[in-house]
């Protein structure tokens, strides 16, 4: 997979299958729409791009407070790699960006790639609030671009009590404490991407800052997980959480590349 700026004109003239949206955490739904997408690309010859934002629009426009993602900007990548996605495209969300119109927004798109196919949740939107277009809408104004493209809704996942699988549902789970519920909504254990972490050894003891972390920490609590090192070996920790500081007991000192949570 290869990951460009929306800025980059490497696609212009590549028959393209795209889905756009947050992609946070990569959950169950975000992967129905991604699959959709990879799938349908690898029937009829196209490539398969994801678009997604360097910043969560709805909390950079103050429809919803700030809260860290659920997954590091590496994590995503493998996440997509995963399921097969050709190229990742990530916006920066800048105040220019932020004030285009949906109709806009398409034409930007339409420059970018050559868009043949786009996959989107039902409740899909984009532009600014006061001018946005839903998911009904791409096709006209895919049209007005002179663009023949087929626009696919695909519809939410429900967990089992009826809920639609959010990013948001699940934030709010692992605020809670739920790590087995997020586990099931994500479609993977939730985990934490350890990469330059800065980690502070105290004989035996591993010692680590939240705020160095760019992905939510869960509820406060004792959480059994599993530390995996960079050189692929792995260690069974009890996670300690308290406010802004994450602790473990680990034999030696080693680089780690995430920790996993249990269920």
């Amino acid at each position: 997979m290869t990951t460009l700026g929306f800025e980059s004109s490497k696609l212009q003239d590549l028959r393209c299958a795209v889905t756009v949206g947050v992609f946070d955490g990569v959950h169950l739904g975000h992967r129905k729409v991604l699959e959709r997408t990879v799938e349908y690309a690898n029937d009829n010859g196209l490539k398969s791009v994801a678009i997604s934002f360097s910043r969560n629009p709805k909390m950079t426009k103050g429809v919803m407070p700030f809260i860290r993602p659920l997954a590091s900007s590496r994590i995503t990548d493998e996440l997509l790699v995963n399921i097969g996605i050709d190229y990742h495209c990530v916006i920066d969300f800048s105040e220019e960006m932020s004030k285009l119109s949906g109709v806009e927004f398409v034409a930007v798109l339409c420059r970018f790639c050559r868009v043949t196919a786009m996959f989107v949740g039902s409740d899909f939107s984009c532009g600014n609030p006061v001018s946005s277009i839903g998911a009904k809408q791409l096709g006209r104004a895919f049209q007005n671009n002179k663009i023949d493209a087929l626009v696919f809704l695909v519809d939410p996942i429900l967990d089992i009590q009826g809920r639609v699988v959010s990013s948001s549902l699940i934030r709010s789970m692992l605020q809670k404490g739920d790590i087995a519920g997020s586990a099931v909504l994500l479609g993977r254990p939730y985990c934490l991407d350890m990469k330059d972490i800065p980690m502070i050894h105290d004989d035996g003891k591993v010692l680590m800052n939240a705020g160095s972390f760019s992905e939510l920490i869960p509820r406060d609590g004792n959480w059994k997980a599993t530390a995996i090192a960079e050189d692929g070996r792995s260690f069974e920790i009890e996670l300690s959480i308290i406010g802004s500081c994450l602790a473990f007991q680990l034999s030696e000192p080693v680089k780690l590349d995430r920790i996993i949570f249990k269920e």
